[in-house]
Formats: structure tokens, sequence, C-alpha cells
């Protein structure tokens, strides 16, 4: 019989580099995943973007005080950086 450690090689967050600044981002929960699904669908039916990505921003942090805001540093971004952060999402949430 097989046992399994379901908590092996994971992590709670992940780091990227924006603007010269590192910035985090948890991991849902499997709890919050519940709710963030809920709010996704609620968004797209109302044709709101900004709340979804608002949701996202929710999980990313910064532990260098000088850091400004992850959402006010990515609108001063070109597009290909958005393009970018998006693959990171979806590469790290498992999306298409």
């Amino acid at each position: 019989m097989s046992t399994y450690n379901l908590n092996d090689n994971v992590k709670d967050n992940f780091e990227f580099n924006l603007g010269g600044f590192l910035y985090q981002m948890r991991y849902p929960t499997v709890e919050e995943t519940e709710g963030i699904q809920d709010a996704f669908k609620k968004a797209e039916k109302a044709d709101n973007p900004e709340e979804v990505l608002k949701i996202v921003y929710g999980f990313i942090s910064s532990t260098d005080e000088k850091a400004p805001d992850f959402a006010e540093t990515l609108k001063k971004q070109n597009i290909k950086v958005m393009q970018n952060f998006n693959t990171m999402i979806k590469t790290e949430f498992g999306g298409e």
C-alpha cells in the first residue's frame, strides 16, 4: 500500500519581479478558491474584468517597504509585461 505526503514540495507562495521590486503571490486555500470561482463567474457575467483583477491582486504583496502597490506598478508597464503576468498566472494556477 502506498503512502502519499500531499504537503511534500508544496509552497505557500511564489515570487516574481516587477519594475525592480520583488513581489510574492500567495496560493489561495481550497476554501478561498471556491469563493474566487463564484466571484469570477459574477464578474464575467457582468463583463467586469476589473473585478477579476482586483481578486487576483488581493493575493499579491511585497516584503519590500519601498515597493509600490502592485496594481499601480503594473498599470505603468507596457502590454508585454501584462502578457507575461497572464502567462505566469496560468502557469502557476494550472490554467489553459
